[in-house]
């Protein structure tokens, strides 16, 4: 399987690059390619979340079924947003997650001021922080974080404290408005929301996936982009001058996409509607005809992802002039065409060796026997949870959720490391709060 992936991957690469005059995900990948010492399929994989992010007000895939059939609104927008949600995986920091890709990401989405949500969230914060992001009448946020492994544990757990979370999730990918009401908030709404994600964790990740979450779909939102680093760079001490200006024209270009002053349409054109349909049809029957158990419903979401990504690709080959004609003209709907597609069609077979990869993770950290913890083990996995929100105080019952120990032992290890103090109350409760020492640092 490792031979025929890397013929599938470079099969793909060596066409995209002739794929257009101007392509702007190769541009990324290759100047990322230069600077950092990442996998290539993080640097694709970001690229697509940064399309995805700034057409979030300017781009609809429009079908008849993405159109709204019962509203007495002729007014209402329809169309299929085309939000990509990621999580790429890989050895801790060999693979250059952080340094590679979250960090330079970082970097474009405060340049382009694109609202972002915290690094790690419960559901209420979420939809909380995201009702704070209103504008005009509609949210548009991204969510980036370099480890996401503590979100996904307090959803296994399947208690009130992320109570309903893979419904509010599903609904936020599918970008339908969403509203929730609390006794101390009042009711917080989210309308027509674009939340896009790029995460990051490390290779034992999907051992915290819950089979049940696969059998629901929810993890099948998520295109999984396991990787690993086949070259190593050595430091050097600046960027070049070619580089720089790359990056900037990347900005550049980015921020033409998202400032555009209209909404377009992407519709599939003939030859492109009959190669979908082709492909989808050759999904349908091998879900039929094969027992593919957990996988089956992530393998009936591909041409989702394949429909969003030919959207995708079609702009992506548009370059800054081409969309300044484009709100020249203001044309009613834009074709994605066979190219698009095909491109489309073969990235998703890479999509699917992601996924297989990733459950083969799964598998294997999950019979992975548990290893005796030592007292430092255990500090620093607390540690680690301070670390990832950038605090020095958590309540107990929150770092017995996430660290999974127990309550006895917890008591004792924080005791070396923190002091106790009585939390706000909530509910007519005081929660028992832990606060670092001065003298630990994160």
């Amino acid at each position: 399987m490792p031979e025929e992936y890397e013929k599938v991957l470079g099969d793909f690469l060596e066409e995209f690059k002739n794929y257009s005059a101007f392509n702007f995900i190769m541009e990324y990948a290759d100047l990322l390619s230069q600077v950092t010492d990442a996998p290539i399929e993080y640097h694709l994989a970001a690229a697509l979340f940064l399309l995805s992010t700034v057409t979030g007000k300017t781009f609809r895939f429009l079908s008849a079924v993405d159109s709204k059939l019962f509203t007495l609104n002729d007014d209402d927008i329809d169309g299929r947003k085309l939000i990509l949600w990621f999580i790429i995986l890989g050895k801790s920091r060999i693979s250059r997650k952080t340094t590679g890709v979250i960090n330079k990401i970082k970097e474009i989405t405060k340049e382009l001021y694109i609202n972002t949500v915290s690094r790690s969230f419960t559901i209420p914060a979420l939809i909380s922080e995201l009702s704070k992001m209103v504008e005009d009448k509609s949210v548009n946020a991204a969510w980036i974080c370099d480890e996401c492994s503590s979100f996904f544990i307090l959803m296994s757990k399947k208690d009130g404290y992320i109570m309903d979370a893979e419904a509010v999730l599903s609904c936020l990918y599918d970008g339908k408005s969403y509203s929730a009401t609390t006794q101390s908030r009042g009711k917080e709404s989210v309308p027509n929301p674009v939340l896009t994600c790029l995460l990051a964790s490390t290779n034992n990740l999907p051992s915290k996936f819950k089979s049940d979450a696969f059998w629901q779909g929810f993890y099948n939102r998520f295109i999984f982009v396991p990787a690993t680093r086949k070259t190593r760079k050595q430091l050097r001490p600046r960027l070049s001058a070619d580089e720089k200006k790359k990056a900037k024209e990347i900005i550049h270009y980015l921020t033409a996409v998202k400032t555009l002053n209209y909404l377009y349409y992407l519709v599939l054109d003939k030859e492109a509607n009959a190669i979908y349909s082709q492909y989808e049809e050759s999904i349908e029957n091998r879900i039929e005809k094969e027992d593919l158990g957990i996988k089956e419903g992530y393998m009936g979401g591909i041409p989702n992802f394949v429909i969003r990504i030919a959207c995708l690709f079609r702009i992506n080959r548009m370059s800054k002039e081409e969309l300044m004609e484009l709100d020249e003209e203001h044309p009613a709907c834009l074709p994605v065409t066979e190219k698009d597609m095909k491109m489309a069609i073969k990235f998703g077979k890479l999509i699917w060796f992601w996924f297989e990869k990733m459950m083969s993770l799964r598998t294997k950290h999950s019979s992975e026997p548990e290893k005796v913890k030592t007292t430092e083990d255990y500090e620093a996995i607390i540690l680690s949870i301070y670390k990832e929100r950038g605090v020095r105080e958590l309540p107990q019952n929150f770092l017995r959720t996430l660290s999974k120990i127990q309550s006895d032992k917890l008591e004792k290890i924080l005791e070396g490391i923190a002091y106790r103090r009585a939390g706000k109350s909530t509910g007519g409760r005081r929660p028992l709060m832990w606060v670092l020492r001065d003298e630990i640092k994160l």
